[in-house]
């Protein structure tokens, strides 16, 4: 009696206790940096103290909503710059979001979403633009491009260096992403005139590439 009594308490205590939600928005993540996240040591002593002040990071939604706001086609740019390298916390960042909705309440929903879950490394942002977001993803690279704002065109595995140093893995995502992979740039560059700053890094295993789940 005792054993079975035991076992009708464990089965309520199971079916009071809330299921854990699937995550809300789910989507294809891309971030690229303005230094190199997988190299030799000789590269990456080198570039921390004077690169990585910028980075581009990429959402493109492919299902999910906010607030009873479906984000399923929704996509985002965000450019940001800071004042040193951004994997410091010290870093004073700002940015700029371009993004591709097709309603007003799809645009406040994920700026919304993302200042949530990406709030620290995004800082404060300047301003939000509406703008076509090209997101193409195809089994060995993937494009992105703001017309005549950003473009990125990033291998999905690293390549080879100068470096003679054994490669490593010296920074992570700046936001939790599945599975995460290592990209190298061919084209990486933005210009963003309210951030009164450019940048070009191409050639550089500088990307970050997964699925983001919110």
């Amino acid at each position: 009696m005792r054993f079975g009594w035991l076992m009708v308490t464990g089965l309520v205590a199971s079916l009071a206790r809330p299921a854990l939600a699937a995550p809300a928005v789910v989507g294809d993540y891309l971030e690229t940096r303005s230094l190199n996240v997988y190299a030799g040591a000789c590269h990456y002593e080198g570039e921390y103290v004077t690169g990585g002040r910028e980075a581009v990071l990429v959402w493109n939604v492919r299902e999910g909503s906010r607030d009873g706001v479906s984000l399923a086609g929704v996509r985002v740019v965000a450019l940001v710059a800071g004042d040193r390298n951004l994997a410091t916390r010290e870093a004073q960042r700002r940015s700029v979001l371009y993004v591709d909705a097709g309603t007003p309440a799809q645009r406040e929903a994920i700026v919304a979403l993302l200042r949530e879950r990406a709030g620290q490394v995004l800082g404060p942002i300047v301003a939000v633009k509406s703008a076509p977001v090209l997101f193409v993803s195809t089994a060995d690279a993937i494009h992105v491009s703001v017309e005549g704002v950003a473009e990125l065109q990033v291998k999905k595995a690293p390549g080879q260096l100068c470096c003679i140093q054994a490669y490593q893995k010296w920074y992570d995502p700046f936001t939790p992403v599945r599975a995460s992979k290592i990209g190298y740039s061919v084209v990486s560059r933005f210009r963003e005139a309210l951030l009164s700053v450019s940048s070009s890094a191409g050639e550089m295993n500088n990307a970050f590439f997964g699925e983001f789940a919110y």
